[in-house]
C-alpha cells in the first residue's frame, strides 16, 4: 500500500509512518518471535505489519478505517497467521483476542490515554506493549515526582507497569506531517501489583482528586477525605506532584 493512494483522515488522527529506518528500528525493539501473539492497533498502511506478518504465527490487526481494513483483509487473505478486525480499539471486545504477548501500534494522539488505561485494565493478560505516541504525552507517562510533567497518568503508569521512553521521533517521518513530535515507549505490565489494593476505583479517585487542584496543599486538595485525626499521619503541606506511588498508597490506607 502506498501512502499516496490513501488520504489520511484528520478525524481519525491518521499520520502514517513512512521512514524505513525508523520502521526497522521499531521492529527491532518489538523483537517479534515466531511463537508470539501480537496485536497491532491501527496498522494503517501496514508499515510495521509487512515485517510482523513474516515474523509471528499469530498477528491480529485492529483497524478503524473501513477503507484501510478492507485493503488489509485483501492483502492478507491468503495469510493464515494474519487476521483483521474492523473496529474501534476502545469499543471492540478485547476478550476475543486475549491473552497476548505484545500490543503495538502508532496510537492516535487524541485517544492515547484511553487506550493505555484500557491496557492497564487488562494488564494481567498482556505481557508488554510498544507504542508510538505524542512526545509530550510519553514524557508524562514516564515522569517522576516533583516535575511539571508528573501527573495522574504518571502515577497510574508506575502502579501498573514499568514504562520506558526508548527514543523520540521527528515529525518529518510521518505523512501527513503532524505538528508535534512523537516518541516510542515500552510498557512492561505488572501481573501482580506491588501493593494490596482492594478498591482500585477509590485509589484512582484519591490520585485524581489530588491532581485536580495540583497547586494546592494536600490538606486542601484532598479536603473531601481529610479529617483532623489524620493531622500527624502525613505531611499535608505537600502538593500532588510531590507524592510518589508509595505516598499515594499511604494516603489510600489512611482514607480506607
Amino acid at each position: 500500500m502506498n501512502p499516496n493512494e490513501h488520504i489520511a483522515k484528520k478525524s481519525l488522527g491518521q499520520n502514517f509512518l513512512i521512514d524505513k529506518n525508523i520502521i526497522l528500528k521499531i521492529i527491532k525493539y518489538i523483537d517479534p518471535k515466531m511463537d508470539e501473539t501480537i496485536v497491532e492497533i491501527g496498522p494503517g498502511l501496514g508499515a510495521l505489519t509487512n515485517y510482523l506478518a513474516e515474523s509471528v504465527n499469530n498477528l491480529l490487526l485492529i483497524e478503524y478505517d473501513t477503507e484501510l481494513a478492507k485493503l488489509l483483509k485483501n492483502k492478507y487473505l491468503e495469510s493464515e497467521n494474519v487476521s483483521v478486525i474492523e473496529g474501534d480499539i476502545l469499543k471492540v471486545d478485547w476478550e476475543q483476542f486475549l491473552p497476548i504477548d505484545k500490543m503495538i501500534g502508532n496510537l492516535p494522539y487524541n485517544i492515547s490515554s484511553q487506550i493505555i488505561i484500557k491496557m492497564f485494565q487488562y494488564r494481567e493478560r498482556i505481557k508488554s506493549s510498544l507504542i508510538t505516541i505524542q512526545k509530550e504525552f510519553a514524557e508524562r507517562l514516564v515522569a517522576k515526582p516533583r516535575s511539571k510533567k508528573y501527573g495522574i497518568l504518571s502515577v497510574y503508569s508506575k502502579l501498573y507497569c514499568d514504562a520506558k521512553l526508548l527514543y523520540k521521533i521527528p515529525n518529518q517521518v510521518f505523512r501527513p506531517i503532524p505538528k508535534v513530535e512523537s516518541a516510542v515507549v515500552e510498557l512492561k505490565f505488572h501481573k501482580k501489583l506491588k501493593y494490596k489494593i482492594d478498591n482500585l476505583d477509590f485509589f484512582h479517585k484519591i490520585i485524581r482528586t489530588a491532581f485536580n487542584q495540583r497547586r494546592k496543599q494536600l490538606k486542601n486538595s484532598l479536603g473531601v477525605f481529610y479529617k483532623e485525626e489524620y493531622k500527624d499521619k502525613f505531611d499535608w503541606k505537600l502538593r500532588a506532584e510531590a507524592i510518589d506511588l508509595d505516598g499515594y498508597y499511604e494516603l489510600y490506607k489512611l482514607f480506607s
